[in-house]
């Protein structure tokens, strides 16, 4: 398995969906390779996946990105941004991005690469970077908002950066909530509590977008097609379901029966 060292020095294993990712990217070399004519070993086919990483998929509801929302990041007195590393002018503009991508599900590269072409009135429209599909829908009315606040250029950061801004967000949100993941490791089940706040990254968002589409009753192919996912399996990885859900729909069973 492949091992990296943590900050305090200790190795730490990749998970299995991990390598199982960096297989995928071998395989599909190897595949190139040999249609160009420059590998006749076929072994490569014969590389199995790990068994596959039980998800937890962690989003926000619609509750939360109100939370968001409401902040004024130039009203926090000292003691809110004591802990913050993030001036309030990142921390609005960070904020703003998750929002935009929360209700419009587009990837973070193709958000980084948006530009003022890419809106026509109040629609959206772009190729997808990583699978190319074209994207053509009317933007959220709060989305819209964002962008006009910013020209129809929205400031953008590296995906690293934005994820540690987004860490000072949770903390001044409050999601100190406990929420436990689990990862698949070395064949195991790893399980590890965390706040909430922790685990904000850029990748919520979309996740956020899928999640609040489907329980606002879209149809699973076409918050697909918005989404840019080909395949109905993947779709499954970005679907957070609660409690509240589980008991909502299994109320549907006792009153059918």
């Amino acid at each position: 398995a492949f091992s990296l060292t943590n900050g305090k020095g200790e190795y730490v294993y990749s998970t299995d969906n991990t390598i199982n990712k960096y297989l995928s990217i071998v395989k599909e070399f190897m595949k190139w390779c040999t249609e160009e004519g420059r590998n006749t070993n076929m072994d490569y086919r014969m590389i199995k996946d790990l068994e596959g990483e039980y998800f937890d998929v962690f989003a926000l509801s619609k509750d939360d990105i109100n939370r968001l929302m409401k902040i004024d990041f130039n009203s926090l007195s000292e003691e809110e941004l004591k802990n913050c590393k993030s001036t309030s002018e990142k921390l609005e503009l960070v904020r703003d991005g998750f929002i935009f991508r929360s209700l419009c599900g587009i990837r973070f590269s193709d958000f980084r690469n948006m530009t003022k072409s890419n809106f026509v009135g109040n629609k959206l429209r772009l190729i997808t970077k990583k699978t190319g599909n074209p994207l053509y829908f009317e933007l959220h009315p709060i989305a819209h908002n964002i962008i006009i606040k910013y020209n129809f250029n929205i400031p953008t950061f590296y995906n690293g950066e934005d994820n540690f801004v987004l860490k000072d967000i949770g903390k001044i949100a409050g999601f100190f909530e406990d929420f436990r993941t689990t990862k698949r490791r070395k064949g195991q089940l790893i399980y590890e509590d965390k706040k909430r706040w922790e685990i904000l990254t850029t990748h919520v968002a979309r996740k956020t977008f899928i999640t609040t589409c489907l329980n606002a009753g879209m149809q699973q192919h076409v918050v697909m097609t918005l989404a840019g996912i080909l395949k109905p399996a993947t779709l499954l990885r970005y679907i957070q379901v609660t409690n509240k859900d589980i008991e909502r729909e299994v109320r549907k069973l006792h009153q059918y029966v």
